[in-house]
């Protein structure tokens, strides 16, 4: 044993290769014969670059030769390290000289990537090559799906390239390509997926989505959709993010020809695309920043076709340029909204550009000032099969909005009184004239917040009381061109009073109170609309715990004696398998359709039985539950219900869904669906509306 270890550390002194690369070797029971040293019990021989662990490993050491020679061979249990990367294979032979390596039947992986081949080359720059090789992101024995290649490179930063390319399901070539590129790192998801559905109605589906071409900053993918009864659909996706991670481009285009389950007919075929695309890009000090949105649809049924998280951009099927300039004093800015779905009624900006001066404090007096400019050319389009009913109209329009406010800190008083001009020019209006509508608005906002400190929580308190007025407006509502809520004013004097309630628990700290209410009345004066004093009042209530969430709102109109609206949402995850919601909506045909329901200059402008039998009363009931169990670590169930009753003439409607998920071997996904889903003009419960979906998806 003694001759073994002189030996060995003899041996070691001289493993210096002309480079001057040291090693390090640990062999159980060595022999040495021939030149070669050997092992067949196990051992490790590592350098800075490379580390081998075998069961078998031979090392040949001739530096004296015209042609050195320093090569390792391993052979069983063979598990390699080189650089960041770990090999497993049959054999391996390295040359530490030329500081290359070739292992047979190897295996590696990348983050979520699972490769390997007859032959793996390890090159001195640690990337490495594959002859007759696969990818996948399966990482058991047997393998669903793979993309398989005569040749693929792999460099030091995970970059793929392959050519001869063929893409195979249960090993069955289905797809080829001449070449493939793709950074590893950039995507951790499949650049294949399949998706083998059944519709009900609609039949049979498949899907296959590819990734053509990937770097580290930019993605393109391939789609392709098949009914075997209906016609073929196609997509081209790209995504791109810039290094600095300040410019992002996203699009994604559809073309088929198919059908819609929601139709008229729903067996009618016809040929469908949608165009969408989003980018934003900011400046390196982000003083600029400019937003595109863009979402060409071939008719409005498009976008529930396609309605899913592989397919949708959020675009809102709005079409806009927003460009944005932050300085120290100010902010400027372009809004360009066109219409380019003909089915869309809209209000177009061509464009809208604006200035906002941010608030100045008026030195030695405390009063702060706040003035924005505004400039735009606006014109309202209706859908192409309204224009006969509602013509288009159109106006330059100028707006200037001034306000002087100052709040004053009276001990247990915070009083902030506001005083402010809004001067809007139009140069068209219905009697094709140019007017301009001129006033004047007051508000003043008064609060009381106390505050005190118990033993298991805290317990805000604050009175308030806000009061808003507008002087009589220039111009009367009926003698201007309305294209949105700021285009709509009245004289107004609206006061709110109330109190809210916030309660902090010691043992349950958040950021939001763990129980608010907030009570409030609203009153309005010098209106001929309402008669009450007190028409309207409301209580909001919110319980906010790490699990459990609800949030209620009612409202209650005294003028009608209606309860108004109720809207209440409970939200609650019981444990790590077990979470629901359920949310009940009321609104009467007392609660108008308003984007902004703190705004009432509708309710003192117009007479209640005016606006009661106008669309904009749309009194409705909806009740809608969801629950998700965790039946097994693999499978998840999900029950949705939506339920809808009280909307005029029209009838009451139930829907529900029913999905099982769960994930076979490791690279498919299988969901199951039995929904119920309303069609217009259903007025019952129709067995024909039950429909049964099956998903087969690729991870």
């Amino acid at each position: 044993m003694k001759s073994l270890v002189i030996f060995f550390i003899l041996f070691t002194a001289l493993l210096f290769s002309k480079e001057n690369e040291q090693f390090t070797i640990n062999l159980k029971d060595p022999v040495y014969k021939d030149g070669i040293l050997s092992t067949h019990e196990g051992g490790v021989f590592s350098s800075k670059d490379i580390r081998i662990q075998a069961l078998h490993i031979e090392y040949k050491n001739n530096v004296e030769n015209e042609e050195p020679v320093q090569v390792v061979s391993a052979r069983g249990n063979l598990m390699i390290t080189y650089g960041e990367r770990i090999f497993i294979g049959d054999t391996l032979t390295y040359d530490f000289i030329r500081h290359t390596g070739t292992i047979t039947n190897g295996q590696t992986s990348i983050d979520v990537w699972f490769m390997g081949g007859e032959t793996i080359t390890l090159h001195p720059d640690h990337s490495f090559s594959i002859q007759n090789a696969y990818i996948t992101t399966s990482d058991s024995g047997q393998i669903d799906w793979k993309i398989h290649s005569r040749k693929m490179e792999i460099t030091k930063n995970a970059e793929l390239s392959a050519t001869n390319v063929t893409f195979r399901l249960l090993n069955t070539p289905i797809f080829w390509l001449p070449a493939h590129k793709s950074n590893l790192k950039a995507f951790n998801d499949s650049p294949l997926r399949y998706i083998a559905k059944w519709e009900n109605g609609q039949g049979p589906k498949l899907s296959m989505r590819y990734r053509i071409y990937s770097t580290e900053n930019f993605g393109l993918f391939f789609r392709l959709d098949l009914r075997p009864k209906r016609g073929f659909g196609g997509a081209l996706e790209s995504n791109f993010l810039s290094k600095s991670k300040r410019t992002l481009f996203k699009t994604k285009n559809y073309l088929a020809h198919d059908t819609f389950f929601n139709d008229n007919d729903p067996n009618q075929i016809k040929t469908r695309y949608r165009l969408q695309g989003i980018f934003e890009s900011k400046n390196l000090s982000e003083s600029m920043w400019t937003y595109l949105t863009y979402d060409k649809i071939s008719d409005r049924n498009m976008p529930g076709t396609f309605k899913n998280d592989d397919f949708e951009l959020n675009t809102r099927k709005r079409t806009e340029l927003i460009l944005r300039n932050y300085q120290k004093e100010t902010i400027a800015g372009i809004n360009f909204r066109p219409r380019i779905n003909s089915f869309q009624a809209m209000k177009e900006e061509l464009p809208t550009a604006f200035l906002a001066i941010k608030p100045q404090v008026i030195e030695k007096t405390g009063v702060i000032t706040q003035n924005h400019l505004k400039a735009s050319y606006l014109e309202y389009v209706s859908a192409n099969e309204l224009e006969t009913f509602i013509p288009d109209y159109h106006a330059m329009r100028l707006d200037t909005e001034n306000k002087l406010y100052r709040p004053f800190n009276l001990h247990f008083l915070t009083l902030t009184p506001l005083l402010g001009f809004r001067g809007i020019f139009y140069n068209n209006n219905p009697n094709g004239d140019s007017v301009l509508n001129a006033f004047l608005n007051y508000e003043c906002d008064v609060r009381s917040p106390l505050s005190k400190t118990y033993k298991y929580f805290t317990h805000n308190l604050v009175p308030y009381l806000t009061y808003k007025g507008i002087s009589q407006p220039s111009i009367s509502a009926n003698d201007l061109l309305i294209f949105g809520i700021q285009d709509g004013f009245h004289r107004l004097n609206e006061i709110k009073i109330g109190i809210n309630n916030l309660f902090y628990l010691s043992k349950h700290l958040s950021f939001e109170p763990n129980f608010s209410t907030d009570l409030y009345f609203y009153s309005f004066y010098s209106d001929h609309t309402l008669s009450k004093t007190v028409p309207k009042a409301a209580i909001d209530f919110t319980w906010n715990f790490s699990s459990l969430r609800t949030t209620c709102k009612f409202g209650y109109d005294i003028e009608n004696k209606v309860l108004n609206h109720a809207n209440i949402h409970f939200l609650w995850t019981i444990n790590q398998n077990i979470a629901f919601n359920i949310e009940y909506k009321h609104r009467s045909r007392f609660d108008w359709r308003k984007g902004n329901h703190e705004n009432f200059i509708l309710d003192v402008t117009r007479p209640v039985d005016e606006l009661v039998n106008s669309p904009i009363s749309d009194g409705r009931n909806l009740f809608r539950t969801r629950l998700e169990l965790k039946l097994t670590p693999q499978w998840i169930c999900r029950l949705e219900s939506h339920t809808g009753w009280g909307r005029k003439d029209e009838p009451s409607y139930n829907e529900g869904t029913i999905d099982l998920i769960t994930t076979i071997s490791s690279a498919w996904k299988v969901k199951v669906s039995y929904a119920h889903r309303v069609k217009e003009g259903d007025t019952i419960f129709d067995p024909s509306a039950l429909s049964f979906n099956f998903a087969l998806v690729t991870k």
